[in-house]
C-alpha cells in the first residue's frame, strides 16, 4: 500500500490527497475536495466541493488504476465506483465553480445532503480514448447530480 500522506516527501498542500494501491489491484483515493475552495472573505458554504478538483480527480484516479492494473498484469475488467461522502449528515455539499475566472459557489446548482455514486466498468487493454471515455462518464454521473454539466 502506497500513500501520500504517509511520506512526506510526497505530502502536498495544495489539496489533501490519500492514495491507497492494495495488493489485489484495488486502488483508492480520497481528495479533500474542500480543501481552498473558497477565497478568503467570501461568504461561506456548507460543504463547499471544487468542480474542477473533482473532474482532476476522477480522471487521475482512473489512469492511475489502469497503471496499477497494467502492472499488475491483469486483464481482467475493473469495476469503477466514485463517490462524493462526508461525516457531516446536516450539511449539504455545495458546488463551487469557476465564474470569470475565480471560485464562486454556483447559485443556480442544486445542492444535495447526499450524493449517490457514480458506476462505470473498465475494460481489459483499454486505450486512451476509452480511458478517457470512462474517466468522463464517471465525472458527469457526479456533477449531474448538481445540475452541472461537464466542461467542452
Amino acid at each position: 500500500m502506497d500513500t501520500n500522506l504517509l511520506v512526506p516527501a510526497r505530502a502536498t498542500r495544495q489539496r489533501g490527497v490519500l492514495l491507497e494501491l492494495h495488493h489485489d489491484g484495488t486502488v483508492v483515493t480520497a481528495v479533500d475536495l474542500s480543501h481552498n475552495a473558497l477565497p478568503a472573505g467570501h461568504a461561506a458554504a456548507e460543504l463547499p466541493v471544487t468542480s474542477w478538483n473533482l473532474i482532476s480527480a476522477v480522471f487521475e484516479t482512473v489512469a492511475l488504476a489502469h497503471e496499477y492494473r497494467t502492472a499488475l498484469h491483469a486483464d481482467s475488467s475493473m469495476d469503477l465506483q466514485a463517490v462524493l461522502q462526508t461525516h457531516d449528515t446536516d450539511a449539504r455539499f455545495t458546488p463551487v465553480v469557476l465564474d470569470y475566472g475565480r471560485p464562486d459557489v454556483a447559485e443556480w446548482a442544486r445542492q444535495p445532503f447526499v450524493m449517490q455514486p457514480a458506476h462505470g466498468e473498465l475494460a481489459p487493454f483499454a486505450d486512451d480514448e476509452t480511458l478517457i471515455a470512462e474517466a468522463r462518464e464517471l465525472a458527469e454521473g457526479l456533477l449531474h447530480q448538481f445540475g452541472i454539466d461537464m466542461p467542452a
